[in-house]
């Protein structure tokens, strides 16, 4: 038994073409969506890391203030001591009042961070759902070069306990 020989018509040819470029296009999609999904995931990620290290970063800056506070209720007792040198009172209080500054502005900048962090993850969600539409390029970071590792200082709670 023979097949029949098919024809190749014009009209055959472009329902062959038609359903190539629709399975084409439907896996580009599908490629796009998983690939906005991880980013969105990755952002997520991010943005928790960074809102965990800025409730830390608050309450660290709150009880370095308060003891800070509280060193200078009482005033000098004993020797200080900074970076392994011998000090006086007035250069300890100036050294801890600089390590307060210096974690203010890693806080503010985690927060600049969490915000970065949580746009864009809103974003690549929103891309995720809709992957046909385009999507804007991200905006440039809050700093030229995020800091590698954590994105926050912060001493242990046995370490900080210890400081004056």
């Amino acid at each position: 038994m023979r097949w029949p020989r098919a024809r190749f018509t014009v009209r055959r040819m472009m329902v062959v073409v038609m359903l190539l470029a629709v399975s084409i296009g439907g896996v580009q999609t599908w490629m796009r969506r998983v690939r906005f999904r991880d980013l969105a995931t990755l952002y997520a990620a991010h943005e928790q890391r960074v809102r965990e290290a800025v409730a830390n970063g608050e309450a660290n800056i709150t009880q370095a203030r308060d003891r800070l506070s509280e060193l200078r209720r009482t005033g000098p007792v004993g020797e200080y001591n900074v970076n392994g040198r011998d000090v006086s009172f007035a250069e300890f209080v100036a050294s801890r009042e600089r390590a307060i500054a210096r974690r203010v502005e890693m806080h503010d900048r985690n927060r600049a961070w969490l915000v970065y962090f949580s746009q864009q993850k809103g974003k690549y969600e929103r891309a995720s759902r809709a992957p046909w539409n385009s999507v804007e390029p991200d905006p440039p970071p809050p700093e030229p070069d995020p800091p590698p590792g954590p994105l926050i200082e912060l001493l242990p709670s046995s370490a900080s306990s210890t400081q004056y």
